[in-house]
């Protein structure tokens, strides 16, 4: 049986279809471009930007400082239309990440919104202990914290408020970048062990040497005002070193200006009044 031949699309057919499809086209861009636009209308309503930014928990840090840098960033527009003030939309890692590299003196940031006012909660870093240079004026002293990174200046005080770290001369402030530890963080938290350690046993720590040779020497003070200076290697543990001063201290009598731990269980000092070194051995 013969097969009927295919037929074929007349032009005016195919032209039908192509208009049909051509309309459908045009309603759906219409109906997203009329959708777009009722979102970027919503977006921009008044109620729903930001208006008022508050900053809080600043000590040394200008508060304008702080509103200009923030203002700067919800100050311009998604797609040149939807303004960043929106609070659905505001940039707020891109705030945090900003504020911490713009102020060294900030440890942290949290943002916090209460209808259209931007909160700015900021911590700034707390003050652990002075750092200065053996080779530099001591205007040159700056704060550290508990991290090891210094942040600002610190100025003289009178009396002990904070313990000092000294740095060997040539290592001067810009050779360490301001947002990097100035030492080991560890070494750092363990050199603040030790001193509170030792104050423990009656001394009141006020300075801490650290030399190129990996040793360190820090003067303390006795309740008297007399001087002592505690020698011990970079290397040893708080543990260790505390633990051979407390059995010294333990056995030893007398007032003491020098008083070295750098050689494990056996201790050397030196006596008020210029008496002779001599050494004892701290394991009983």
């Amino acid at each position: 049986m013969a097969q009927r031949p295919r037929s074929l699309q007349s032009k005016k057919y195919i032209a039908k279809k192509r208009k049909r499809s051509l309309k459908i086209a045009g309603i759906v861009v219409f109906c997203v471009a009329a959708l777009f636009s009722l979102i970027v209308f919503v977006l921009r309503i008044d109620a729903f930007q930001i208006t008022t930014i508050q900053v809080s928990g600043n000590r040394g840090i200008e508060t304008e400082q702080v509103k200009e840098l923030v203002s700067a960033h919800i100050g311009a527009y998604y797609l040149g239309l939807i303004p960043k003030t929106n609070i659905f939309l505001y940039p707020a890692d891109d705030i945090v990440l900003d504020l911490v590299a713009s102020f060294i003196r900030i440890d942290g940031v949290r943002l916090a919104r209460h209808g259209e006012i931007l909160e700015v909660v900021v911590r700034e870093r707390v003050p652990e202990a002075v750092v200065c240079w053996a080779d530099l004026q001591r205007s040159a002293c700056r704060f550290s914290d508990m991290h090891a990174i210094t942040y600002a200046p610190a100025p003289e005080f009178s009396g002990k408020v904070y313990t000092e770290f000294v740095l060997p001369a040539g290592e001067t402030p810009s050779q360490t970048e301001e947002s990097a530890p100035f030492m080991d963080p560890v070494l750092f938290q363990k050199y603040l062990e030790i001193a509170a350690g030792i104050e423990k046993f009656g001394f009141s720590v006020s300075t801490i040497y650290l030399y190129d040779d990996g040793d360190v020497v820090l003067k303390a003070y006795t309740a008297k005002s007399q001087e002592t200076q505690f020698f011990i290697r970079g290397g040893d543990s708080a543990a260790m070193v505390l633990g051979n001063l407390g059995l010294f201290l333990g056995k030893a009598k007398g007032v003491f200006t020098q008083i070295d731990l750098r050689y494990g269980n056996s201790v050397f000092y030196k006596q008020a009044g210029g008496a002779s070194s001599t050494s004892t051995n701290a394991k009983k």
